[in-house]
């Protein structure tokens, strides 16, 4: 068999094997969903979902030539591949099982083998959007075109996403507390932070948690990082009075391996942008209600301060101390809160009260705000496209995700 593990994950995510898949009985597995491409730790694929006679199932995939390769890469003693719903391999070999003990559902995935030369072909552009120059340069017209309605579609993609999380809630502080928190994990941490604020409530934090460092306490021993009886002054600080609030709350933490540091710059890592979460939320409490009724939410978002306590000036880590600096959210990380979270709720709290929403003049509000500094943008940029604004950028992002141009 020729290939590499790239070349499975490519056949995967556009479902290029032959179906249907089987498991070791013989009954059906049905793809409903492949996921979402994990560039980083971790399992493959995340978030997709199969069904299994009556059952459907929603987790990750992991892709192998080899089912031996589980136990090669380690997988058997990684709590992050525990909630796998499907291993797909080429030659299955041998059962697999994961770290407590269960065995994990294997399937051979199977193709045509023409597939892997035109792979190869694929990949020799070595281009991080294939066939770019052709589609952006020959293209400029329809292209620029696009942009407003990229926009848009994008915007109400996150308030169908905000009408969900009212629907479960019933409370917009909520609401926004989880957008929030997505927000603040950017894409790599975005899930585990939506994790962290389903585990513990904002309002519950509010009534149980006077000030910032029982704040921080709270969202940090959620998160699943006080766990450990070893750790400094400050940990052990925060240990303690989390050690009270999960016994009198009977709180159930998250498991701390979501949490992903690879490739990220200090200044993202997640304790940094869970101690500043906690800032905001001591500084700003009811903000919700400050938002809406702000006469420009827009100019209040980008003017606020988000710092940290004392004890993050000189970490980057919990018990791993750094250089010394301000751990401050940039004004680019803000215009990230306000077009990914403040914007689409305040627009869903509109629509939801029959007040006038322009969606257009609401698309002002990131023309006004600096772009995104990310991988795709970069590549944007370089190909003479003037990506000069959070509207442009926003709109950018949309056309990528939708045609499936990043690799």
């Amino acid at each position: 068999m020729e290939g590499n593990e790239d070349f499975l994950q490519y056949i995967w995510k556009f479902r290029l094997f032959n179906t249907p898949l089987q498991d070791h009985t013989g009954s059906q597995i049905e793809v409903i969903d492949t996921g979402q491409l994990n560039s980083d730790s971790g399992p493959d694929f995340f978030n997709a979902r199969i069904k299994s006679g009556p059952l459907t199932w929603a987790g990750n995939v992991e892709i192998h030539l080899k089912a031996s390769d589980w136990y090669r890469h380690g997988h058997h003693l990684d709590p992050a591949y525990d909630n796998l719903i499907l291993h797909a391999v080429v030659e299955k070999d041998r059962v697999v099982l994961n770290s407590k003990g269960r065995e994990i559902l294997t399937v051979k995935m199977e193709f045509n083998q023409n597939l892997w030369s035109k792979y190869q072909s694929l990949q020799a552009e070595q281009a991080v959007i294939p066939h770019r120059e052709e589609m952006v340069f020959k293209k400029r017209d329809w292209f620029h075109i696009w942009l407003e309605r990229l926009y848009m579609e994008r915007l109400e993609e996150r308030i169908i996403a905000v009408k969900l999380s009212l629907e479960e809630t019933g409370d917009w502080e909520e609401v926004l507390y989880r957008a929030l928190g997505r927000a603040m994990g950017q894409k790599t941490n975005a899930e585990p932070f939506e994790i962290l604020t389903r585990t513990i409530s904002l309002k519950k934090i509010a009534r149980y948690c006077p000030d910032l460092h029982s704040k921080e306490a709270i969202l940090f021993g959620q998160a699943g990082m006080l766990n450990s009886t070893e750790g400094d002054a400050y940990y052990q600080a925060m240990k303690q009075a989390y050690d009270i609030l999960r016994s009198r709350l009977a709180l159930q933490p998250m498991e701390a391996y979501l949490w992903k540091y690879l490739r990220l710059r200090p200044m993202n890592f997640p304790d940094i942008r869970i101690a500043q979460f906690a800032w905001m939320l001591d500084k700003y409490p009811a903000l919700f209600y400050r938002l809406s009724s702000a006469g420009d939410p827009a100019a209040f978002v980008m003017n606020m301060r988000l710092g940290t306590s004392r004890y993050w000036t000189t970490h980057f880590r919990l018990n791993k101390p750094g250089h010394w600096g301000e751990r401050i959210v940039g004004k680019e990380r803000l215009s990230g809160l306000l077009i990914n979270a403040v914007v689409p709720v305040l627009c869903t709290y509109m629509r939801d009260r029959g007040m006038s929403v322009n969606l257009l003049e609401i698309s002002n509000i990131p023309s006004q705000l600096p772009i995104e500094n990310n991988r795709v943008i970069r590549v944007w940029k370089s190909l003479g496209i003037p990506v000069t604004d959070g509207y442009t950028s926003q709109a950018i992002l949309q056309l990528t995700k939708k045609l499936g141009l990043l690799k």
